[in-house]
Formats: structure tokens, C-alpha cells, sequence
């Protein structure tokens, strides 16, 4: 399904005034593309999809999909924040379910599909025990296999893996590829980082300092799997640095003026 953003405006309450966060966003991903996200803490990308998965709502603009306002926009879209989230009273499979029964599917039908997908993402075994048993890249997968039952043709993803070390990160990298492949799904991911954008997307935003609004966007035409150690990567990689650092210099302006 493509998403299509088209001058998004956001704005919230600061004091006596007002703070502007998103400032005419204007952002397009086809059919089953992996675009990732970058920008300067505070510029608005969680703020983003959050509107997009129909938390808060935006000042103005409006969000397209194939071309069309969608009144239940959001029963399209799968979002799976920073955080895992997972209820502590209930155990990986069911905490697997949870968006699934909120659907209104059957326990035993929702656990037949977890079960597979726990096995998958090598969470077999664990089915039956409680998030503090688990660690914190196990606590992600099942929050992306939550994620991913819903099946639903866009996925928001918001640093699923950013406090997680480079080797289980590498893992997650390897399930969310395979499992975007199989689903064909169109994928907003957000990131903190440089190498993990160019090892996951078809093309990568970069956002302003706040007010955020899109300032570059480059593709990455580079076969999968990717490889940090590559030229070209090394190329984009620097690119991309060059880009952000030129954005931190200009924050820091815009917050001393």
C-alpha cells in the first residue's frame, strides 16, 4: 500500500506559547518500500508516527493512502514503538496475541499463528514464560512478532532497537528483513542510526532540527545483504554523517538566536 504525507503541520502547547514540531512534511513511500528515518533529536519523527498511527492528531495536512483519504486509515497500519511494552502479567505467547484478540480472533487461532512466528524469530521454548524472564533483545522480538501478526500492509516503526547491543540489533536486522520480504509491507522505521538505516532501507529521509520538515532524501541502491565494510556504503554512510552534522550545527543556532 503507498503512504503519501502532505504538508503535515504540528504544534503543541509551551508555556504562554506554542512549540512547532513538524513544519510542512511532505513524504511519500511506494508499494512495499523500507524507508528509514533520520534527524536531530526533537525533530518531530516520533511526533510523525504518531500522527500517522492516529494517536494524536495534526494541525493540518493529510495522510493518502494509494491516493485516497481514508476514514479508518489506521485499521491499515501496524506501529510498534521504542519501548517493548509488554504486559507482565501475561506470558510471550499471549502478550503475541494481545492485537490479535483486540481483533477480535480466537485464542486458539492466535496462538496457532504466534506459535509459528515465535519459533521463526527463535522464541521457541519461551512461549510460556513472563517478560522479566526474558532479556531485552528477546522482549523485542516479541514485541515485533506482536507487530507483525496484525499483518497489516504499513508498518511504523519507531527505534524498535535502539537500546539493544550490535549482535542481537544484527539479529533483529535479519528477522525484520525477512519478514518485510514475506509481508511485502510498506515500512516507516525510525533511527538514531547511520549504518542501521543504510543496512535496512530502500531509501533514506533525513529530517531538519525542529521544526522538522524532510531536507534530503537519498536512495540506497545497494544489493542485500549489505555490508558496512563496502565503498559505496561507506560513501552514503559519510553522506548521510555530513548531512546530520550540518543539521546540529544549525539547531544550535536556531536554539541560541
Amino acid at each position: 500500500m503507498e503512504l503519501r504525507i502532505e504538508d503535515l503541520h504540528k504544534s503543541f502547547p509551551h508555556g504562554a506559547s506554542s512549540l512547532r514540531v513538524l513544519n510542512g512534511v511532505c513524504l511519500e513511500a511506494t508499494c512495499g518500500e523500507f524507508v528509514a528515518i533520520l534527524g536531530p533529536s526533537g525533530c518531530g519523527k516520533t511526533t510523525l508516527l504518531n500522527i500517522l498511527a492516529g494517536l494524536i492528531e495534526p494541525d493540518s495536512g493529510r495522510l493518502l493512502l494509494d491516493g485516497h483519504q481514508v476514514p479508518d486509515y489506521r485499521s491499515h497500519i501496524a506501529y510498534m514503538q521504542q519501548k517493548d511494552l509488554l504486559l507482565p502479567w501475561r506470558t510471550v505467547l499471549d502478550n503475541a496475541i494481545l492485537g490479535l484478540e483486540l481483533q477480535g480472533l480466537p485464542r486458539q487461532q492466535a496462538h496457532a499463528q504466534a506459535q509459528a512466528l515465535l519459533e521463526r524469530f527463535g522464541l521457541g521454548g519461551f512461549e510460556r514464560a513472563y517478560p522479566h524472564q526474558l532479556s531485552g533483545g528477546m522482549r523485542q522480538r516479541v514485541a515485533l512478532v506482536r507487530t507483525l501478526l496484525l499483518q497489516k500492509p504499513i508498518w511504523l516503526l519507531d527505534e524498535p532497537f535502539g537500546a539493544l547491543d550490535a549482535m542481537t540489533r544484527s539479529q533483529l536486522h535479519h528477522y525484520l528483513l525477512q519478514a518485510w520480504h514475506d509481508q511485502k509491507a510498506t515500512v516507516l522505521f525510525v533511527t538514531h542510526d547511520v549504518e542501521e538505516a543504510l543496512v535496512l532501507a530502500d531509501r533514506v529521509v533525513v529530517m531538519t532540527a525542529r521544526p522538522g520538515r524532510i531536507k534530503a532524501i537519498l536512495d540506497v541502491a545497494l544489493p542485500r545483504p549489505r555490508h558496512v565494510t563496502d565503498p559505496q556504503f561507506v560513501a552514503l554512510k559519510a553522506e548521510l554523517l555530513e548531512l546530520l552534522h550540518a543539521e546540529s550545527l544549525e539547531e544550535r543556532v536556531y536554539e541560541s538566536s
